[in-house]
């Protein structure tokens, strides 16, 4: 990008900077902010930018959530997830957060992508699962214990039982990413702050690096978790030992 860019993106950074110090010094006047604060139903907000949140249409057909899962209401779960994504993004991409805030924002940040990722995994094993039952998924195919493509029930299992799963199952050799998942799920363990062992204070987990981690397997179940699941129905249909039931 040319200098000039830069400078023109830079100052309209600035002037959002004073408009929104501006403001805060208009209230200021009349309200001891944070400790109290204005009654918002008499104002209109500060104004959103427009087609930076994208809709639960638009991310259910990009990750193609209609084709991997059943259940339409996770279906709208991760869809209304991914779209309080774009909020965290903007939020990282655009605002001066600092300290501990910061740290902590990256925490709200990754967690909901991390539960995002997780329900693609389980969500997506628990369509499979149904492939290998019968009689409204109440009878399980007689086979399972030998055959090498029977999908278990995802119902109790645990996260990272699943993504051991995934990897094992259609993982498509991607080793890079499951190590991400990995790395994820430790940090998304973190949200029982009952069994953490270190101070949040001293985590070195929430930052920029563990959010882009996070995109990044986000991305990737993105572009390859249909081409995936469909390769495996490929091999599963030519090698399941009862088709059709």
């Amino acid at each position: 990008m040319k200098d000039e860019n830069k400078k023109e993106i830079q100052d309209a950074f600035q002037n959002a900077s004073l408009a929104l110090r501006s403001l805060e010094e208009v209230i200021r006047k009349y309200y001891n902010t944070p400790k109290e604060n204005l009654n918002i139903k008499e104002f209109k907000k500060i104004q959103f930018p427009p087609n930076y949140i994208r809709t639960k249409y638009h991310f259910v057909q990009q990750y193609n959530l209609n084709v991997l899962i059943t259940d339409k209401i996770k279906i709208a779960s991760i869809a209304y997830s991914l779209m309080q994504s774009d909020l965290h993004n903007y939020i990282l991409n655009r605002v001066h957060i600092w300290g501990i805030v910061e740290g902590f924002f990256f925490k709200s940040a990754i967690i909901n992508l991390v539960s995002i990722i997780e329900a693609l995994i389980l969500c997506s094993i628990s369509k499979q699962h149904t492939f290998c039952t019968t009689n409204n998924g109440k009878t399980v195919c007689k086979f399972n214990g030998n055959c090498k493509f029977y999908i278990k029930s995802a119902k109790h299992m645990k996260v990272k039982e699943a993504i051991e799963y995934f990897k094992d199952k259609y993982f498509n050799g991607n080793l890079e990413i499951y190590d991400d998942l990995i790395h994820l799920n430790r940090i998304r363990n973190n949200v029982h702050i009952s069994i953490l062992e270190e101070h949040e204070f001293e985590s070195k987990d929430y930052c920029f690096e563990s959010y882009n981690k996070a995109i990044r397997v986000l991305l990737y179940l993105k572009e390859n978790q249909y081409k995936v699941m469909q390769e495996y129905h490929i091999h599963r249909n030519n090698g399941c030992e009862v088709l059709p039931f």
